[in-house]
């Protein structure tokens, strides 16, 4: 997984006002960091700010970001900015835009086996095809749920290129 890294994050649920975030993860060289926001509205823009910093340098490596379906509004980078841009109430002088670096692994499986590749929530039903079960033991938002699923997209990925990924469809 050389020049890759995967990215995550942990939001306020959907049904929230706020969309607040929680943590932010990047598994990258065998590393996972974790941006977390404490709780607090200025441990949440030093979280943003921080994983920023380190996606625009990866991204200025030209490291592929992998990620889990962030490409809307309400989830993935345009995201993480409009709440940044919210809190600090300023556009952020960052551009977190993944770019031509990016590889969104639930639409490349979606492309590759189907739409019925595996039941919702997909994320749930590949740990279990997979034998991968450590990975769903909890539904609570929390840091170690998160770091687990982070760690359940590396792990996605990694059986995805080596063609070893089971879904319904295989």
């Amino acid at each position: 997984m050389k020049d890759t890294a995967i990215v995550h994050y942990a939001r306020e649920p959907f049904d929230k006002d706020s969309g607040a975030i929680y943590g932010l993860y990047i598994y990258h060289e065998g590393n996972l960091k974790s941006f977390c926001s404490n709780g607090s509205e200025k441990g949440e823009l030093s979280a943003i700010d921080d994983y920023a910093y380190y996606i625009d340098k990866l991204i200025g490596k030209g490291t592929k970001i992998v990620h889990w379906g962030q490409d809307r509004v309400d989830f993935g980078w345009q995201h993480i900015a409009f709440r940044y841009e919210e809190l600090y109430r300023h556009t952020p002088d960052f551009y977190l835009y993944y770019g031509e670096n990016e590889f969104n692994l639930a639409w490349e499986l979606l492309k590759k086996f189907g739409f019925n590749y595996a039941a919702h929530p997909r994320l749930n039903s590949l740990a279990e095809m997979n034998g991968w079960t450590k990975y769903n033991s909890t539904k609570d938002p929390s840091i170690l749920f998160d770091h687990r699923r982070t760690e359940l997209i590396v792990k996605i990925y990694k059986a995805f290129i080596s063609n070893t990924l089971k879904t319904n469809e295989k």
